[in-house]
């Protein structure tokens, strides 16, 4: 892949995310996506919160996009489902872990702390 190819990936990715907000758009239509936020290497059923952020409508037009470059970019992917491919960049989002994730977690009586 070229790095011009890399480039426009990246900056359709980068739109993606800035197309993801945390409370209902108030001047244009909102889509839900409701998951449960689970703490990494959380495991079971009850380890997480129900929670709910809203992609704009640019922002599903978006991940779209970003599906077919995707596809459209490695021969790997020939044939690959573009539902399924977008399906996946909204899954990775979610899945996706914060900067601190490979942080040591200590539980204490008092608090959880960073280590």
């Amino acid at each position: 892949m070229s790095s011009k190819a890399e480039h426009k990936l990246t900056s359709q990715a980068i739109f993606v995310t800035k197309n993801v907000l945390l409370v209902e758009p108030m001047l244009e239509q909102g889509y839900a996506h409701k998951f449960i936020a689970r703490a990494p290497g959380a495991i079971g059923a009850f380890n997480g919160i129900g929670t709910c952020w809203w992609y704009t409508k640019r922002g599903l037009e978006a991940v779209e996009n970003l599906a077919t470059m995707l596809v459209e970019s490695d021969k790997s992917f020939m044939g690959c489902d573009l539902d399924s491919a977008a399906g996946t960049i909204k899954n990775t989002l979610v899945e996706t872990k914060p900067p601190y994730s490979n942080a040591k977690r200590t539980l204490t009586h008092k608090s959880l702390r960073m280590t």
